[in-house]
């Protein structure tokens, strides 16, 4: 598997920007972030959430400890620098099958 990292952002001047922040606050605990992994297999950005699963979940995270050591880290620099070059070579090879 490969993960990346993500974020969450509140753009300047947004309308809005005091219940924003209540919802990142709210999106990054631990029992939301269960229930978003129970749902789909993402694994939660929150550490505590793992110990919130049922067993039988935890085989399909990718962010437990057992799944992430054989996982690598995306490459941003390579994928910004060779992303779209690399799109275009996948699109033309799928085009010919």
């Amino acid at each position: 598997g490969i993960y990346d990292f993500d974020s969450w952002a509140i753009p300047r001047g947004a309308k809005n920007q005091e219940e924003a922040k209540q919802f990142i606050a709210f999106a990054v605990q631990a029992e939301p972030q269960k229930v978003f992994a129970e749902n789909i297999a993402y694994g939660p950005a929150k550490k505590q959430a793992i110990d919130l699963l049922a067993p039988e979940r935890l085989n399909v995270m990718p962010t437990t400890p057992e799944n992430i050591k054989d996982q690598v880290a995306i490459d941003v620099t390579f994928w910004a620098d060779y992303g779209e070059q690399l799109e275009q070579r996948f699109n033309a090879w799928a085009a010919r099958n």
